[in-house]
Formats: structure tokens, sequence, C-alpha cells
């Protein structure tokens, strides 16, 4: 469900952009096909939050100083795309396996990155690919060190049994989360699909905090108990090498 006052702001502003840096209130009007009145009640709301100010000069709106923030916000999550490539294609060149980097929105992991396998049979990703918290390894990463309070909140309330190895019940989830982070690692095997199984790691910032998480997505014949020791090891220092590119342990 959507609510039409919020997404009449969101097309307002994104009507924004270095070509019409300004726009005025009829210019808008005849953009969104809607009643100046709407617009202007719009550009005042918009305006009082810092999303938005006007030109004393021209009378004309421009986006507003409040942006800035949100948008550093958004852009610290994706420079850990950057310190990450390098490492995550060293990764898949070590275990020719898969590798994704997710970070988090909302109650779904998002992938920001990934290193596909040349092997014939392999995990196939996607950039803005979108994957439950509660059943994935990169997922539980990013539920892990969340508080009790806020877990059960991003926590589905009706869980979807997507395979017949979802694990759905809340006391068993928050046993698995409590494992994740005494564990560091996270380990899920065929419970989002069917004949692939994962492994996450915590990927922290400069402050310390979990930012991201990521996998190795592997067919599940191929994850033994020979190569897990060897998968996990590799995991875990490409995980540690990008929070240290992050500035994780040199203070902050």
């Amino acid at each position: 469900m959507t609510i039409q006052s919020i997404q009449r702001a969101a097309a307002v502003l994104r009507s924004f952009s270095e070509i019409r840096p300004e726009l005025g209130v009829t210019e808008l009007a005849a953009i969104h096909d809607v009643h100046k009145s709407t617009i202007s009640r719009i550009l005042t709301t918009l305006e009082a939050e810092g999303m938005v100010s006007q030109n004393s000069e021209t009378g004309k709106y421009r986006l507003g100083i409040g942006l800035v923030g949100l948008a550093g916000v958004a852009l610290g999550r994706i420079s850990v795309r950057g310190a990450a490539q390098p490492i995550m294609s060293q990764l898949v060149h070590d275990i020719q396996e898969t590798s994704i980097l997710m970070v988090r929105d909302g109650r779904e992991a998002v992938t920001v990155e990934w290193f596909g396998s040349t092997q014939a049979l392999r995990y196939v990703g996607w950039i803005g690919r979108r994957v439950p918290l509660f059943c994935t390894a990169g997922g539980r990463i990013l539920l892990a060190w969340e508080p009790f309070e806020k877990q059960v909140a991003l926590m589905p309330f009706l869980p979807q049994k997507y395979t017949e190895s979802t694990v759905i019940d809340p006391q068993a989830l928050q046993k698995l989360l409590a494992e994740v982070k005494e564990t560091q690692i996270a380990v899920v095997r065929e419970e989002f699909e069917e004949g692939f199984s994962s492994l996450g790691a915590p990927v922290r910032d400069r402050h310390g905090r979990v930012t991201a998480a990521l996998t190795i997505a592997i067919p599940s014949v191929r994850l033994t108990a020979e190569n897990f020791p060897t998968l996990q090891a590799e995991l875990r220092l490409a995980a540690q090498n990008i929070s240290a590119e992050l500035g994780y342990g040199f203070g902050g």
C-alpha cells in the first residue's frame, strides 16, 4: 500500500536536476499534472523539513541542504562497494565460488556488488536483487547485530517458508542470530533456494558498526565438511580486509 502524498512529494524532489536546478510552482504543477495549490502545499512541507529552499530573488525552489545529510548516509553505505570490489574479485579467484556484498534496506538485504564463479554449476546473482533477512546468510549477518527489539520488528509477522529447510520458528531464529553474533559467521543451507547454500561474514565501518555482509553463495553439493573450514577462513579474511579498507581497526 502506498501513500499518495508521499509519492507526490518524492516525485517533486525527483523533478530537480542539473539541467533544472530551480523550478517554480507553476512549472511543477504542469510537470506532474496536479493543481498548483497541491504543489504549493507539498513545497511548503518540504521546505519546513529542509528538503527544498526557495530562492528569494526568483521565487523558485531548489533542493535543500537537508538532503545532503540523507545523501551522505546513502553514499556511506555504497562506499563499501568500491572498497570491496578488488577484495571480492580476489576471493572469487581463490575459492572459485560466487561472492555477494549486501546491505540492509528495511526487511530485505540488497545486493550492491557481486562476482560470479566461473564454474559451470554456479550461483548467479545481480546488483539490486532483494532477499529476505531471516533466511539468508547475508540477511542474518545484517540482523544479528541489531538490538533484540529491532530484530523482532524486522522479522516478518508470518515468515514465508521458501523451502522445506526454511527456519520460521521465532525462537529458533533468535537462537541462530545469537550464534551468528558469537561465531561471526552465518551458514544457511538451502533455506531460501533449493540446491544452494551460503556463508556470510560481517563488514564493519570505521566505528565498528556492521554495515554490510559479505557472502559466498555455493551449490550445496560443493559445500562439504572438507572445504568448509577453508571457505569460512577465506570469507572471514576477505570481510576483515574490506572492513580495514573502511577504516575499522584504525580508530574513529
